[in-house]
């Protein structure tokens, strides 16, 4: 999934690996550009950070989360959680292959932020995205927005 057809950024910073099929990118670009905010708002911990990703991509680096506990990196991570390497999948049904190896077999990541420290929220509704987003945004700390999807949407 590209984030950047969903989200219009108004004077805020972006970074992104493009169509580089970096599996991965997202939450370590985060805590990097965490880390480069110290500097310019040092008393409140560095600038707030929201990525996005999808569950294929967080798992590849989700061990990290400990890494944001510990440095209570102010970090909103946004988990779409289809249970599939979503893009993989498009990519095979767009060449009319079928879709193979796939499908991914997931923890509840919410609870997962949760034992390792973070504010953990988990989004199964439409009409709970809103005050989950609110929720995290304010936390001071790093907190993940776990929503749950539909692969067939990507």
């Amino acid at each position: 999934m590209n984030a950047s057809k969903l989200v219009e950024c108004v004077r805020q910073t972006v970074l992104m690996s493009g169509y580089l099929g970096s599996i991965g990118f997202a939450f370590p670009a985060a805590m990097g550009a965490w880390a480069a905010t110290l500097e310019d708002e040092p008393r409140f911990n560095g600038r707030p950070v929201v990525s996005i990703s999808g569950d294929g991509g967080f798992g590849q680096y989700m061990a990290e989360l400990t890494t944001a506990v510990k440095y209570n990196m102010n970090i909103t991570h946004v988990l779409l959680n289809n249970e599939e390497l979503g893009k993989i999948s498009k990519e095979q049904r767009s060449a009319e292959l079928d879709v193979w190896q796939t499908s991914l077999i997931n923890p509840n990541f919410a609870q997962y932020a949760d034992n390792c420290g973070a504010l953990g929220i988990r989004v199964e509704r439409d009409a709970d995205l809103e005050g989950a987003l609110v929720k995290a945004l304010s936390h001071n700390g790093p907190a993940l927005v776990e929503i749950l999807t539909d692969a067939a949407l990507i």
